[in-house]
């Protein structure tokens, strides 16, 4: 009996130990399932994170091609990775001006229902008077300053001849560049001062045409300006504060409808101010000289992150990552750890100048990730 119990002991003994084996062997595997996944996981995390700053840094160069195809100068600066912006523009020295003769569609017959006028002014000396920086007509509608006091002034006069001019005090000085806009829509006088709503009138009816062109520096051979001025438009119908925002945002129209003239005065030669608008409303410069003023700074929005220079090899939260691939123009690279800008500020992937339509595939482990570059567009995703 005694026997018999011992190794009955003992066959309990056994299963114990090989069902304990068996639960260390489950947890083990479970344990690399879940380390794998994490491991998955944070190469997944990594891979996202490279492609983005990727993204934004290719954004941001091909927005500096952008301005250089405009004629706007951009200084690049990889220490603090920013863009100086010099705004192209005619400088109007106090008795300066442009004068653009009248049409039709700048001025129609019955006037018009809505107007936007738009303008990027730098002043750069008091004059003790208002200065005129666009005018339709003979008031029809304006856009004024003045910098001893600070305002911005607009109005609009009515084809019944009731005129609405009034004042906003919007900080208006010497030396730094500013987006005024006006906008008219038959029922609001609205003015805006870069980018942002600053105050509205009421006035009705359409704007009035009195067949006098439009003025760009000066009026009535008096109110002239000193400064610069740069990227006139004048639309014939109100803007939205979203269209208005993005003007200020990105120096270029949100959408072309109802843009009758378009004077960017980034000729730097000559004495004609061209219409970009395509209504051929060219004007004629009177005086003032070309010249260029800084306009701003464009930060890179991945700033904060890594230099201007990535080596994802060496970047602890990047280590891992690769580009896996790079096809541009029929030309590809692959196995290549370094994304750069060259000298020029242009985006470039180990040697290979991201200059046109193109793909990037990233990897890390066994995730990937493919940005995609349209160069015609400007626009760069991730798939």
């Amino acid at each position: 009996m005694r026997k018999n119990k011992h190794c009955l002991k003992c066959c309990v003994i056994g299963v114990t130990l090989i069902e304990l084996m068996l639960v260390l062997v489950i947890i083990a595997v479970v344990g690399m399932a879940i380390t794998g996944r994490m491991l998955s996981g944070i190469e997944k995390a990594k891979v996202l994170a490279a492609g983005r700053q990727l993204v934004s840094h290719i954004r941001l160069a091909q927005e500096r091609a952008k301005l250089e195809q405009r004629n706007i100068t951009c200084e690049f600066d990889a220490t603090n990775e920013t863009y100086k912006i010099y705004q192209a523009g005619l400088n109007f020295d106090g008795n300066d001006y442009v004068s653009i003769a009248t049409s039709a569609s700048i001025d129609p017959s019955g006037g018009m229902g809505g107007i936007t006028l738009e303008a990027w002014v730098k002043p750069s000396a008091n004059t003790g008077n208002w200065q005129v920086v666009a005018m339709k007509g003979s008031t029809d509608a304006e856009i004024d300053y003045k910098t001893e006091t600070g305002e911005f002034r607009l109005g609009v006069t009515n084809t019944s001849g009731t005129g609405v001019v009034f004042n906003i005090s919007s900080g208006i000085t010497t030396g730094s560049w500013y987006h005024l806009v006006m906008t008219y829509d038959g029922a609001l006088i609205k003015g805006y001062v870069n980018g942002s709503f600053q105050s509205s009138q009421s006035q009705t009816g359409n704007v009035r045409s009195s067949g006098t062109g439009m003025l760009l520096g000066q009026y009535a051979s008096s109110y002239y300006i000193n400064g610069l001025i740069s990227e006139v438009r004048i639309y014939n119908r109100a803007l939205t504060q979203e269209e208005i925002q993005y003007s200020y945002t990105y120096k270029k129209p949100q959408n072309r409808a109802g843009l009758v003239g378009w004077w960017k005065l980034d000729e730097g030669q000559g004495t004609t101010a061209y219409d970009s608008s395509g209504y051929g409303n060219n004007g004629t410069i009177n005086g003032a000289t070309w010249a260029q003023g800084v306009i701003g700074y464009l930060k890179d929005p991945a700033k904060g992150y890594q230099d201007i220079n990535y080596d994802f090899d060496n970047l602890s939260e990047f280590k891992g990552v690769k580009i896996s691939s790079v096809d541009f123009d029929g030309s590809t690279i692959t196995n290549s750890s370094k994304f750069s800008f060259d000298s020029s500020g242009r985006s470039k992937v180990g040697t290979e100048n991201l200059s046109a339509n193109g793909t990037i595939v990233l990897s890390c482990g066994n995730h990937t990730l493919t940005i995609t570059v349209n160069r015609v567009t400007g626009e760069v995703t991730i798939e």
